[in-house]
């Protein structure tokens, strides 16, 4: 091989391996902000876990969110089952975030069976602790074609 020949090859070789950093360097970049997106996600639920579990040892903490904590007794709810629902429904809303899931577990679906969930859901969760999403959006069309068929 002439000289002419092998500069051609080393240069078409150089070249692809630049292609080939160039390509490793973006999946490397990718990769690293889902660890780091996926990481700050985590570290918010895990704080939010411990913040939830404080409402059913003080339920005045309620009232910062903007439901009094004296309307309990009404709607039927104690502060412990206000917990347990605050934690299941986070829980929930993180399941279905992404939007991939398109139907409710049989899970929630018995769960929101019940007149005490479907009132925690309109008068406390919704709005105030879980936003807007596809989960909320399920949750809603659920409560909206199936009335309570429990306390």
């Amino acid at each position: 091989m002439d000289s002419a020949t092998l500069s051609i090859i080393f240069g078409a070789l150089s070249a692809f391996a630049a292609v080939a950093s160039a390509v490793s360097a973006t999946l490397n970049w990718r990769v690293s902000s889902s660890s780091k997106e996926y990481n700050r996600h985590a570290t918010n639920r895990a704080a939010a876990s411990k913040h939830e579990a404080l409402i059913g040892e003080h339920p005045q903490l309620l009232d910062l969110h903007g439901f009094s904590h004296q309307n309990l007794a009404p709607l039927g709810l104690t502060q412990t089952e206000v917990a347990y629902l605050l934690s299941s429904f986070t829980a929930g809303d993180l399941f279905y975030q992404d939007g991939t899931v398109k139907e409710l577990t049989q899970y929630r679906k018995v769960l929101l069976q019940s007149t005490k969930v479907q009132n925690a859901w309109r008068e406390i969760l919704k709005g105030k602790f879980i936003g807007p999403g596809p989960f909320t959006r399920m949750v809603d069309e659920f409560v909206k074609e199936n009335p309570p068929t429990r306390a």
